[in-house]
């Protein structure tokens, strides 16, 4: 069941949204085109909407928001796209994969393959413009973030934190 839960005086997070992605609910509801809606922001799992609340109360807001979403079918028609990324695994490039092979207990044939054999999916765009978290990573990689992390990462290179790539 999707939560809907204030947080301060015009904002709103919608939580638990189950099977619907929260960028088809953030495309729906940037397309109505409310008066009252200052931003939608869609993250992972859920979804946060900065509202006016002089032109609306929040009880009526989150009221109004409950019955849009529930009186709407949502569905997703746009087609996916795909993209090729190469990725090279040399040692002078992949600074970390010896470090990777260690901690996962794999030899590095297998991590480059486990890594580069699948299709993944964008989680979201972040931290650094254009930034892709992707998800879909093979659970025999997940690591935790490095402790120390470094203050200069080359242009181009591939993370590995938690249960993502990027």
């Amino acid at each position: 069941m999707i939560k809907i839960i204030p947080s301060g005086d015009s904002i709103i997070i919608i939580k638990d949204l189950n099977d619907l992605k929260s960028s088809t609910l953030t495309n729906y509801l940037v397309k109505l085109n409310l008066n009252e809606i200052e931003d939608v922001i869609s993250l992972k799992n859920s979804i946060g909407i900065i509202f006016n609340p002089y032109k609306i109360t929040s009880d009526k807001f989150i009221k109004n928001i409950k019955s849009l979403i529930l009186n709407k079918n949502f569905t997703n028609n746009r087609s996916l796209k795909t993209w090729k990324i190469p990725i090279c695994y040399d040692k002078d490039f992949a600074i970390d994969l010896k470090e990777i092979s260690t901690k996962c207990e794999l030899d590095i044939n297998q991590v480059k393959k486990k890594h580069n054999n699948l299709a993944y999916k964008v989680d979201l765009v972040g931290f650094l413009p254009g930034f892709l978290y992707l998800g879909n990573l093979d659970k025999s990689l997940y690591l935790p973030r490095k402790k120390n992390p470094r203050t200069r990462v080359q242009e181009g290179s591939i993370g590995i934190a938690g249960n993502q790539t990027g």
